[in-house]
């Protein structure tokens, strides 16, 4: 009986060895993310890649960043219109301008409120899976809007 509990971990031990990497990290298959866009209900995502470089992890959550602020902008610019029309019942022209001046920093906002939802490595390339939660980027964009005391008529 005591041999053949020590086998088996034994056997579990050399087994865990084998699919360890050079680096010591577990071998790990490519995310179905990477061959198709994930649907995550609830939230804006957007994926990442660097290849090499330092920090490569942090790069390519970079890069997804980058690359869903450019998705984002009209739909959040949208919303930014329709806070204040629904606040005001009209937009004028200055407010207009206001708003497409403010947007740059109300993305920037909300790209700080991203998290990382999955991440791959391979062959010193770097993917990252980041997602953004719909009513938190509609609350801080609400809140930034309430905040701003120019857009008042």
């Amino acid at each position: 009986m005591t041999q053949r509990l020590q086998f088996s971990i034994s056997s579990l031990i050399l087994v865990a060895l084998l699919a360890c990497t050079q680096t010591g990290s577990l071998v790990k298959t490519a995310p179905v993310w990477l061959e198709r866009d994930p649907i995550l209900p609830g939230y804006f995502i957007a994926i990442g890649m660097q290849s090499g470089g330092e920090n490569p992890g942090e790069m390519a959550a970079q890069h997804a960043r980058e690359t869903l602020s450019k998705q984002l902008q009209p739909e959040i610019l949208t919303w930014m219109e329709a806070n204040v029309v629904n606040q005001g019942g009209s937009m004028n022209e200055d407010q207009s301008f206001r708003l497409k001046q403010m947007l740059p920093s109300v993305l920037d906002e909300l790209m700080m409120a991203t998290l990382i939802e999955d991440e791959y490595e391979k062959d010193g390339k770097y993917w990252v899976l980041l997602k953004l939660q719909q009513e938190l980027a509609r609350k801080l964009v609400s809140d930034k809007l309430a905040r701003e005391n120019s857009l008042q008529p």
